[in-house]
């Protein structure tokens, strides 16, 4: 297909994404509808971005493939592209995604890699299937967890593949919305529950939504431990790493007493009755720090205690065992559940030990940059290799990233 009808599907989708900005309808422009109609797309690309579901797999699908060399290679030679080979941290297997739903998606992303499974749809004559090269890309994190049951076995939950209710076996599992759900769960006859433990590695993010409803977001390198079913006087969970948490209102037990929830991050416990609230415990930072959104919880370690209100940080220290009591920004704290990096003023290690944690790679320092600390925010869902222009733009460092290690230095 020739450089003339790239450059019109090119123009097709950036139309669409000025025109969805604008938030006019499609139809309102007429260059577009012109160019659709010419192009013979117009009641499909219209039909499909109508199909949020289906829309969205295929941005995620999208964000798995080397699209510049795949276009970089459309433009070079004049054989089509029939698949698409996915990133090799995804796998080796090839994808074939709609022509249709590849420009719908590439008006989000601008992505058009897509385009080249449309020239080999659209072309009369076979043509053979050509491999694109792929750059080396540290693939940002997602959906992954393991799933350790009562009796030892492990669930590689994004090895699955199914969905809520389509396996008998494990019907509290939804892949596609990574997450595992307990609402439900079967108990024994003395409504004791088993202890299952969620387990997000680098590079993964999961939720689970346990027995009394309550919601546990866990961020990567995180992990909770709990009962398929909880007991009348207490809700008790223990976690490690970075976790959310939406806390369901207590209920009054016949005793006339509330239950209570309880997380146990190490040495801190905290107990709540009905909140919204955050726990940064990894053993790689120096303090557990607990950030109250809404509601109330009392932090407690050992004889110490401190209550809490809204807007607040508890910080303990794992050296001293003190508590500092100060208002972060949450905008910074929270930004990991919105899918987001957000830093403010943060210290560079600060920084790379997030950014490890969740493109899974190991920092090596070949210089001292205690002194430095920065301010920015970047999309989760980007390449490594835009966070690390981001991190860059100031002039003090230099990011070089050699297999799987990150290293870092000043520049000269």
């Amino acid at each position: 297909m020739g450089e003339k009808r790239l450059d019109q599907l090119l123009n097709v989708a950036d139309l669409i994404r000025h025109q969805l900005i604008s938030g006019l309808p499609l139809e309102d422009n007429k260059e577009l509808v012109e160019l659709l109609q010419h192009l013979g797309l117009e009641q499909e690309v219209l039909k499909l971005l109508a199909d949020r579901e289906n829309l969205t797999n295929d941005i995620l699908q999208a964000e798995k493939v080397d699209t510049t060399a795949i276009l970089n290679l459309i433009r070079d030679n004049s054989s089509p592209v029939a698949d698409l080979p996915m990133n090799p941290k995804q796998g080796s297997r090839l994808i074939s995604i709609s022509a249709y739903r590849w420009i719908a998606a590439a008006v989000f992303l601008l992505f058009f890699g897509g385009l080249a499974w449309f020239f080999s749809q659209t072309n009369n004559s076979a043509q053979p299937k050509i491999a694109a090269p792929l750059s080396q890309v540290i693939s940002p994190g997602r959906n992954r967890a393991v799933l350790e049951l009562a009796n030892g076995e492990k669930l590689v939950l994004d090895s699955l593949s199914y969905s809520a209710g389509q396996n008998k076996q494990f019907p509290f599992i939804d892949l596609g919305a990574g997450t595992v759900s307990y609402l439900n769960f079967p108990v024994n006859k003395e409504g004791a529950g088993e202890i299952h433990t969620l387990i997000t590695p680098n590079g993964g993010q999961y939720q689970v939504i346990l027995p009394d409803g309550s919601i546990a977001w866990l961020n990567a390198a995180s992990s909770i431990k709990f009962p398929t079913a909880f007991n009348e006087l207490q809700r008790k969970v223990s976690i490690t790493g970075e976790v959310f948490f939406q806390v369901r209102k207590a209920k009054h037990t016949k005793t006339g007493k509330r239950q209570s929830f309880v997380v146990e991050a190490g040495e801190q416990v905290v107990e709540v009755f009905g909140t919204s609230f955050n726990i940064n415990a990894y053993e790689n930072e120096n303090a557990v720090k607990t950030t109250l959104v809404e509601g109330s919880v009392k932090v407690r370690s050992g004889k110490s205690a401190i209550n809490m209100n809204p807007g607040q940080q508890v910080s303990f220290s794992r050296e001293s065992g003190s508590f500092d009591l100060v208002k972060p920004d949450l905008d910074e704290v929270l930004a990991w559940k919105t899918g987001k990096f957000v830093f403010k003023d943060a210290e560079i290690q600060s920084i790379l030990r997030q950014v490890a944690r969740w493109y899974n790679l190991e920092i090596v320092y070949k210089d001292d940059l205690s002194d430095i600390h920065f301010s920015g925010s970047i999309s989760k869902k980007d390449q490594i290799k835009e966070l690390i222009e981001l991190l860059e733009l100031d002039g003090r460092i230099k990011l070089t990233i050699e297999d799987n290690k990150l290293l870092v230095q000043h520049r000269k």
